[in-house]
C-alpha cells in the first residue's frame, strides 16, 4: 500500500477515529490541540513504516532468517502493520476491552485469535492506540508536540527487545528507525503538499 492509501484509510475508519477519539479526550487537559492528523502522521505512520519496512502491508509477516541456511522467509512472530507478536496482540486485546466495546476486540480475545493479519488496517491502528493507553508513561502527546521523539516512544512503548537489549544494541534500533523515517518524511510532506 502507499502511504497516502494508509494515511487516508486509518483517518477514514471508523474503528480507528473511535481510538483516536479516546485518546484526545484522555489528554484533552494536557493537549488541548491535538488532533487524529496529529496522531496518525506522528505517531502510527512512523511506528507502521519502520515496522513494515516503509511498505504499509497490513498483511505483511516478520522476515526472519534461518541460523543454519541463512535462508530468509516470512516465517516471524511479528504480523501486521505494526508487527503484533501473539502475547502482544493479545495483552493489546485485552487493555482495549477496557476502552472500547467494538465487537473485533472481543471475538479475537474469545477464539484466541492473536493475528494482526486479520484484523483490518483500521482495527490495527486502533489496537496500537489502546495499548498505549495502557501503558505507563506512553504519552502520545509529547510525541504529537514535539516534546519527544517517536524513536523513543516506538522503542520503549512498542519493541518487543527493548527490555532484552544492551545499551549499543538500544541505540542502534533507535538509529535504525530514524534512518527508516526519513524516507517516511519526505513522502508525508509530499502528500501534505499535495503532490
Amino acid at each position: 500500500m502507499s502511504l497516502k492509501s494508509i494515511r487516508n484509510e486509518i483517518l477514514k475508519d471508523d474503528t480507528a477515529r473511535e481510538a483516536m477519539d479516546k485518546v484526545i479526550e484522555m489528554k484533552k487537559s494536557q493537549y488541548p490541540n491535538m488532533t487524529h492528523e496529529d496522531i496518525v502522521d506522528k505517531v502510527l505512520l512512523p511506528i507502521a513504516a519502520v515496522e513494515t519496512g516503509n511498505k504499509y502491508d497490513p498483511k505483511i509477516v516478520q522476515r526472519v532468517e534461518n541460523p543454519k541456511t541463512g535462508e530468509i522467509t516470512a516465517t516471524g512472530p511479528g504480523k501486521g502493520l505494526y508487527q503484533f507478536e501473539p502475547e502482544a496482540m493479545k495483552t493489546a486485546l485485552i487493555r482495549a476491552s477496557r476502552h472500547t466495546k467494538n465487537p473485533f476486540v472481543s471475538k479475537h480475545i474469545l477464539k484466541k485469535d492473536f493475528d494482526a493479519t486479520k484484523l483490518s488496517v483500521g482495527q490495527q491502528s486502533a489496537l496500537a492506540l489502546y495499548d498505549f493507553l495502557e501503558k505507563p508513561n506512553a504519552d502520545i502527546g509529547l510525541v504529537v508536540n514535539d516534546q519527544a521523539p517517536i524513536s523513543t516512544f516506538w522503542e520503549k512503548y512498542h519493541w518487543a527487545g527493548h527490555k532484552k537489549s544492551s545499551m549499543f544494541g538500544v541505540m542502534k534500533k533507535r538509529l535504525n528507525f530514524q534512518v527508516k523515517n526519513y524516507q517516511f518524511n519526505k513522502e508525508l510532506e509530499d502528500i501534505k503538499k499535495g503532490k
